[in-house]
């Protein structure tokens, strides 16, 4: 039986020594590691989703709703115990569904033949009996696979899966043994109802049985449950102030000579030891750098020193029996060099920064401080921002749609290209030219505010973006 909201304040008060009401990451992370096995990572991104200010810190209300929810890893027991919970095995019977010819993996034509019965079902109901769901549950079969295929293989994994449901899933307020209940329900009926659909197949003016409208009707009843529109968190806009002034401009976009990721990732390479035994294959990745800010004598802003966190990846051989590591550091430059820093001193300087400033220090970081980005590149950062909990996976899908609009009516301007006037070619052609976009950070930004995804800033919101 799964704890009340009081007992789980009682567990967090129990570590809460001082009474502070809040527990540092550093705190938390000693808590979490004794109640279950996880690596840096796994414990970053649990403690990202609890902190959601990103101030670096984890209050009462933010362990409580962290705790509650259906898709977090660790749930508290009636008895005060710990237990891990496994959404990947609760997900699996649905997953097995989707996945028709049983290959570990779900093509776009097995996805669209489940996600066609899903709508099919709503479609067929009396309007009354719809509610509102997720555009990521129930919008284009196509894009939603894109937005789940994080890894562009054109495949979706179970751990693509799982993250895609664990974005539905996280404000459902469902109870885990609500959330088994309904996947297993979910999972019969759409595997029913989608036999019957396909033996029916070549039957025309045959009116849909009262058996098969019930069917459709419990299968949307699940789904409702599951799946239903949450209110999503737009980003509030940063204080005006915070760029104003002469110059301010150039804190995020004109940058040092020797202030790159490249640099970092040579330095972790040579200072953090480094692991050789049975080693198959070692990565350094730079996840986010961030400014510190202060005010100068005159009143404007200028940055103090960069903070960075980086991950380093490694790959073992499978005589070692060990499996993949990875491992979190944190920087800060000095005198035009990176130097080892501490968490809680990255936190502070990353809590520091309003929200949308946050998303922007993932686009400079993945440009590698450059003027341009790739297509690829502005996916990548938008999906980190999605872990850090400053957007939402509908954003990123609701960004691409926007963008694919902008490539076609430019082409609709100029008039060269004649696939734009045809309709079966134009969502191809908008794929494409979308695919060939270049956009500097300070534009990415502008495009996110143009298409609704953040709120207009005095920085971004300029006639000439640079």
């Amino acid at each position: 039986m799964e704890a009340s909201v009081q007992q789980i304040k009682e567990v967090f008060n129990k570590y809460d020594e001082n009474g502070s009401g809040c527990l540092s990451r550093v705190e938390l992370r000693k808590v979490m590691s004794q109640l279950g096995k996880f690596d840096e990572i796994e414990l970053d991104q649990m403690l990202s989703e609890m902190d959601k200010d990103g101030n670096g810190e984890i209050d009462i209300h933010e362990f409580v709703e962290y705790v509650s929810a259906p898709t977090a890893q660790i749930t508290l027991l009636a008895d005060g115990d710990s237990a891990m919970f496994d959404l990947e095995k609760v997900l699996l019977p649905l997953f097995k569904v989707y996945d028709a010819n049983n290959s570990d993996s779900i093509s776009l034509d097995e996805f669209t033949e489940c996600h066609d019965v899903l709508v099919g079902a709503m479609n067929a109901l009396p309007p009354e009996d719809n509610v509102k769901m997720s555009v990521l549950a129930v919008g284009d079969a196509a894009r939603i696979f894109e937005t789940i295929d994080t890894t562009g293989d054109k495949k979706i994994s179970i751990e693509e899966f799982v993250d895609w449901q664990r974005n539905l899933l996280e404000n459902s307020g469902i109870s885990r043994t609500h959330l088994l209940e309904l996947v297993q329900k979910l999972s019969s009926l759409l595997q029913t109802v989608h036999m019957l659909n396909t033996t029916k197949k070549g039957r025309t003016n045959r009116p849909p049985d009262k058996a098969f409208e019930d069917l459709q009707q419990k299968m949307l009843d699940a789904c409702k449950e599951l799946w239903h529109t949450r209110k999503r968190s737009k980003i509030v806009s940063a204080p005006a102030h915070l760029m104003h002034g002469q110059g301010q401009e150039h804190i995020w976009t004109k940058f040092p000579e020797h202030l790159t990721t490249t640099a970092l990732v040579t330095f972790n390479m040579r200072s953090s030891g480094l692991m050789t035994k049975d080693v198959i294959g070692m990565q350094v990745s730079v996840n986010i750098c961030v400014p510190e800010l202060e005010t100068t004598s005159s009143g404007a802003l200028a940055v103090k020193q960069w903070h960075a966190k980086a991950i380093r990846s490694v790959k073992f051989s499978r005589k070692s029996k060990k499996r993949p590591e990875d491992h979190l550091y944190y920087y800060k430059m000095v005198d035009g060099a990176w130097v080892e820093s501490e968490e809680s001193h990255f936190y502070a300087v990353f809590s520091a920064l309003p929200q949308e400033f946050r998303v922007m220090a993932l686009f400079i970081t993945e440009a590698n401080f450059g003027s341009k980005m790739a297509w690829a590149q502005i996916l990548n950062a938008l999906r980190f921002a999605v872990e850090y909990s400053l957007l939402e996976a509908e954003d990123i899908m609701q960004y691409s749609v926007g963008m694919e609009k902008v490539v076609i009516q430019a082409v609709l301007a100029d008039g060269k290209d004649e696939r734009v006037h045809n309709k079966d070619e134009r969502k191809a052609l908008a794929a494409e030219l979308v695919e060939k976009v270049e956009l500097s950070p300070l534009q990415v930004m502008a495009s996110m505010c143009d298409i609704g995804v953040i709120a207009a800033h005095p920085l971004w919101a300029r006639p000439n973006h640079k």
